[in-house]
């Protein structure tokens, strides 16, 4: 699926493994997405600080800053505002999983069961209902 004008859309996709990262990425950029990767939520952190996201997916399971942490530091500093959150995780965790939604994680993608033009089509759709401004 080609997002309607996903040349002006933006994602930040991270996870702590760059080769999940390039997989994905290189979806996306076929899409037309204009994309963004962080390894780790130290780099995703320092790229919200600089830029803005039309959609961030981020995985739950990280070495040194889990994804819950990684969206309370994000809420804390208002670095997501506007922006979709959808997670791409393989976490099982259900209290996890209710702390991100909580935190303003929008949809829950299962990363075992989940190829990349699944995850790129599912991004689209929430951009697409939300009425994300180009950012």
């Amino acid at each position: 699926m080609i997002l309607e004008n996903a040349e002006t859309k933006s994602v930040l996709l991270v996870d702590d493994n760059r080769f999940v990262l390039e997989m994905y990425a290189d979806e996306f950029r076929v899409a037309g997405f204009k994309t963004d990767i962080a390894v780790g939520a130290a780099e995703a952190l320092r790229k919200m600080r600089e830029n803005k996201y039309n959609a961030i997916v981020l995985d739950l399971i990280m070495i040194a800053v889990d994804g819950v942490a990684l969206l309370e530091k994000m809420k804390n500093e208002k670095l997501a505002e506007g922006s979709a959150l959808i997670l791409l995780t393989n976490s099982d965790d259900p209290d996890k999983i209710e702390r991100a939604r909580v935190l303003g994680a929008e949809t829950y993608l299962k990363k075992l069961s989940t190829v990349p033009r699944e995850a790129v089509s599912q991004v689209s759709k929430v951009i697409q209902s939300q009425n994300l401004q180009t950012i």
